[in-house]
């Protein structure tokens, strides 16, 4: 593929899609960005594009890429601009390890937390 072929950049935008996130809170967050301008660019987007469908400024865009800030409704603004609410789906699923931890799952949600007890 010549360097004008956008396939060529769609398997390195994949790759950047598919590394584990590494661990500290910083880089966690630069990482999203990242991951965040790989899937635009695989969307043939520019960041103003992104940031009117978003409703949101191109700084917005231009930050949670580039340092990973910005606040949690403004991520999930362009989370739905670029069609990846979605793959939030998995951090709410509960995985249970024992047997103990599914009969919990089966049991009907609960509407509060329990009260401390004082000691």
């Amino acid at each position: 593929p010549s360097k004008r072929d956008p396939s060529s950049h769609i398997v390195q935008y994949q790759e950047v899609l598919a590394q584990p996130l590494p661990l500290p809170d910083q880089e966690i967050r630069q990482e999203i960005g990242k991951r965040l301008r790989a899937r635009r660019m695989l969307l043939n987007l520019t960041q103003p594009e992104v940031a009117e469908r978003a409703g949101v400024s191109k700084g917005t865009v231009s930050n949670i890429e580039s340092r990973g800030q910005g606040t949690l409704e403004s991520l999930m603004r362009v989370l739905q601009a670029l069609g990846l609410t979605q793959e939030l789906q998995p951090l709410f699923q509960q995985k249970p390890t024992s047997i103990a931890q599914l009969e919990q799952l089966e049991q009907p949600l609960r509407k509060r937390v329990s009260r401390k007890r004082r000691v």
